[in-house]
């Protein structure tokens, strides 16, 4: 009986102990790791950084657009309002003819009923039946010319008056856009303030990559340039047996690259300054291919491929919608313009993985 009383409690005591240790390892204070937190908010300000340098640079591109639409209704406006002048003058004109020759008529009636027209030249003179007719169609048929001219004026005030509208509702879009990108410009140079440390961080991640993939890069651009692709990833129904890109894929790799080192402009779109979609709408352009003016539109514009399948040629996205492209050139390398203070380049997905892709070029 006390063997088994003492068998018993040494269970109980087993089952608390076990108990014991789950809840300690339960409540163990779990520690993340320093390096990671630093990387994850170094990603997320990189991610941040260049959602504001799009949406700046969508603002320049459409405070330009609106700086140009703005000047092409306040001419049509100008023309329309030239045109109601000039009528009201017309009109202005006819109305005085019209009344002058009221008065220099008076009609008088005969003793036997016949009309006579009293003219300020031919005063009491009798006309004959065939001057009044005459005179009677001439009337007539300036009494239609004010008519049809009461008419065209009414029209051509209306669409003076759409004109006005239109070019307020425009400059009242210009302003908006304006502050918009204002507000932008103040937020990025906050962020840009405030994370000096994550900043240096990731200079220093850029530097330390673009030295480890030095010669991997120099080799893609060889390969570029000689128009040889190796590890290209094509859709089996694309390949037919090769893993070339097209003529034209090279040749818009090599317009691109020869834009390496031009420095990044908000709205930029040509070779004295670019933005990213400006870049890519420039080098395509050159090669026969039209692409929308922004990265948004440039992804709606794309045929959108699985990364499985990139090849060189194809844009490579970051954001849904997206706020960055680039042109891939092949191993994992990409052309594009980063942001201000730095130039065109070309980078490893590895520095910051592109997100999606499409296809321009089949």
């Amino acid at each position: 009986m006390h063997y088994q009383k003492r068998k018993c409690f040494c269970k109980v005591m087993l089952v608390i102990g076990f108990v014991s240790l789950l809840f300690c390892a339960a409540t163990e204070p779990v520690y993340a790791d320093p390096k990671e937190e630093q990387q994850t908010a170094v990603d997320e300000l990189k991610g941040r950084i260049m959602k504001l340098n799009n949406d700046i640079s969508t603002a320049v591109v459409r405070q330009k657009e609106l700086e140009s639409e703005v000047e092409k209704v306040n001419q049509e406006m100008e023309g329309k309002q030239k045109t109601v002048r000039e009528a009201t003058k017309k009109k202005e004109k006819l109305e005085k003819e019209i009344g002058t020759r009221a008065r220099a008529i008076q009609v008088n009636e005969s003793r036997d009923g016949v009309w006579f027209l009293k003219l300020g030249e031919l005063s009491k003179a009798l006309l004959t039946l065939q001057s009044l007719q005459e005179i009677q169609m001439a009337d007539e048929k300036r009494a239609k010319e004010y008519q049809q001219l009461v008419d065209q004026l009414g029209q051509q005030e209306g669409q003076a008056k759409e004109k006005q509208q239109e070019m307020e509702s425009k400059q009242e879009e210009l302003r908006e856009t304006t502050t918009n990108l204002e507000v932008k410009k103040h937020e990025l140079q906050g962020e840009l303030s405030e994370n000096q440390e994550l900043l240096k961080t990731i200079k220093e991640q850029e530097q330390e990559q673009e030295e480890t993939l030095k010669e991997e890069r120099e080799g893609v651009v060889e390969q570029v340039t000689a128009g040889f692709f190796s590890n290209v990833r094509l859709p089996e129904e694309d390949s037919q047996g090769s893993e070339l890109p097209s003529g034209t894929a090279k040749e818009v790799i090599l317009e691109a690259e020869q834009f390496i080192g031009v420095p990044y402009v908000w709205g930029g779109t040509t070779p004295s300054g670019f933005d990213c979609s400006g870049l890519m709408q420039y080098v395509f352009a050159r090669h026969g291919i039209s692409l929308p003016r922004v990265s948004q539109a440039q992804q709606q514009f794309a045929k959108t491929i699985p990364l499985s399948q990139l090849r060189p040629g194809d844009l490579v996205f970051w954001g849904d919608p997206a706020h960055h492209v680039g042109l891939y050139i092949g191993e994992g390398f990409y052309i594009h313009a980063p942001q201000p203070g730095e130039n065109v380049k070309i980078t490893h997905e590895s520095y910051h993985p592109f997100q999606s892709a499409g296809r321009v070029i089949f």
